[in-house]
């Protein structure tokens, strides 16, 4: 069993996360935490694991995920 691509590093010991939404694309999957941030884990080939950093004050409001590709949309109305 192998951890190449981080899919069994969502959570360490210690720490509580709450997930309120999943997404999933070919092979990747999107989380969105309850403090309205979000974690990716999966193939990574095509920078649909990369997310963006959030500024101070903002949060994510809804993830989505298809093929190779991953949205979020940002509580100020932005998606990226």
């Amino acid at each position: 069993r192998s951890n190449r691509q981080g899919q069994c590093d969502i959570q360490r010991a210690g720490e509580e996360r709450i997930y309120v939404q999943a997404a999933a694309g070919d092979t990747h999957t999107v989380l969105l935490q309850q403090d309205g941030g979000a974690v990716a884990f999966g193939d990574n080939r095509y920078g649909q694991c990369d997310l963006p950093l959030v500024v101070p004050g903002e949060y994510y409001v809804q993830v989505a995920a298809g093929g190779r590709h991953t949205v979020l949309l940002r509580s100020d109305g932005r998606a990226e």
